[in-house]
């Protein structure tokens, strides 16, 4: 069976869907005013900030959602010719010249009576499973294209080191640099280009690492934005067309997709696998968890027209606290203190000095309904009574609004809520190896 290519999930947020599929946590440097690290291949976006999105949905043409080349993987072009036997084209990893996942960073936990404990947790000394993971967009730059070069990376290092890094306790993390499509390039005519020549590299990147660095391990799969979206065509495209290579997949997380990872209403398989479903148990094995974050009481809102996909397909959400309905309390989310990049900069508020936060049993999570074709989670602050901290996140911060003017929700804070969660489905990947 086909997968589905899913064509709707700009539909849903029309207006800031430039900035919704590519916003990562702590962007370093915002390259609204120039193209240094980008290469344009066409049409240019007339916006020269992430601030012009323009504040009424009915100006803006809607590009239209990326709908792939639909090209095979085999096929994919690859204008960058990269070199991922080099190990500069790797920030974590057994080839990478410098390991960042491996580097140790400091952490505190906020207990619910405010007294705090070292939470720091260092990476394993070995490990049995692998975890390949892919950023989401960092190059904010208005002119649509992509990223060209690599000398400065702090602004990858930021979601890395939040997303990815904390689960070099449970896995062996690998993470390859790409020329990921620039910020201006979703709302431009040739977005599909671009997303093209992002995933070639993101291709390559893999298949040099499964041929050189997996040495035949299980791994997981991960991604965050842009990052999901390379890894619903990896898995798509790639994975489920080797036996051998679905057969080793423990685990896809597919964090913020945004609308890139649909089911048929009822289901937990199809739409954009053919084969690869939901994680509906705990402990399941060759599923994916998805979902797109919201807090309680501001739920994605309807924009413009849906496309009429959505009446059978759903934006998917798995709840990686139960993996099924309902509410469940999230044990530890890990939240950076220090973001580089002041657009992106919700106002969090941490009482520590350390790298990371963390707060066990502060919030929830649930997947819910929201307009028609998007189910999304829902996280709440739902402190138990006697507990004496507060939210140190401003859910009405302009930057988390579901409404104007980003319609971002929690999209920067997607991995951080259920961060202990996420961490615990891979280690009981690695657990029965």
């Amino acid at each position: 069976m086909k997968p589905h290519r899913p064509v709707f999930a700009a539909r849903f947020y029309p207006r800031a869907f430039p900035i919704l599929l590519a916003l990562p946590l702590g962007v370093a440097w915002f390259n609204a005013c120039s193209n240094d690290n980008s290469v344009s291949t066409g049409t240019t976006s007339a916006d020269s900030s992430v601030d012009s999105v323009a504040p009424d949905a009915t100006a803006v043409t809607d590009a239209g959602a990326p709908t792939d080349s639909g090209l095979l993987a085999e096929d994919a072009p690859n204008p960058f010719n990269s070199d991922y036997s080099d190990p500069a084209m790797w920030l974590c990893g057994s080839l990478a010249k410098h390991d960042y996942c491996l580097d140790v960073q400091s952490a505190t936990q906020v207990n619910p009576d405010g007294s705090q404990a070292d939470a720091t947790t260092p990476p394993a000394t070995s490990t049995k499973l692998d975890c390949f993971y892919i950023y989401p967009t960092v190059d904010l730059t208005m002119t649509a294209g992509n990223r060209q070069t690599f000398d400065n990376i702090p602004d990858i290092l930021d979601p890395l080191m939040g997303q990815a890094a904390p689960f070099s306790q449970v896995c062996s993390v690998f993470a390859p640099l790409y020329h990921q499509a620039t910020i201006g390039s979703y709302s431009d005519p040739n977005r599909d280009q671009y997303l093209d020549s992002a995933f070639a590299d993101v291709l390559l990147a893999f298949r040099y690492y499964i041929e050189h660095l997996n040495n035949g391990r299980k791994f997981v799969l991960m991604g965050h934005s842009q990052g999901s979206h390379m890894l619903r065509r990896l898995i798509a495209r790639e994975v489920e067309l080797n036996p051998s290579l679905l057969s080793r997949m423990s685990l896809a997380l597919a964090v913020g997709a945004v609308g890139d990872v649909v089911v048929p209403k009822g289901a937990v398989v199809g739409g954009s696998f053919a084969t690869v479903p939901l994680c509906t148990t705990p402990g399941q094995t060759g599923c994916v968890i998805t979902f797109s974050s919201f807090a309680s009481g501001h739920p994605p809102v309807m924009l413009a027209l849906l496309s009429p996909d959505a009446s059978t397909l759903n934006a998917a959400c798995t709840n990686p606290a139960t993996l099924a309905a309902g509410q469940a309390r999230l044990g530890g989310s890990l939240f950076p203190t220090k973001i580089h990049q002041a657009l992106l900069d919700p106002g969090a508020k941490f009482p520590v000095t350390s790298t990371l936060a963390v707060y066990p049993d502060f919030f929830t999570g649930e997947c819910k309904s929201g307009p028609p074709g998007i189910d999304y989670f829902e996280i709440a602050a739902s402190p138990d009574a006697g507990d004496t901290r507060t939210n140190p996140i401003n859910v009405d911060a302009a930057l988390l609004a579901p409404g104007a003017p980003y319609y971002l929700g929690l999209h920067v804070l997607d991995y951080t809520f259920p961060m202990k969660e996420l961490i615990d489905a891979v280690r009981t990947q690695a657990n029965k190896l």
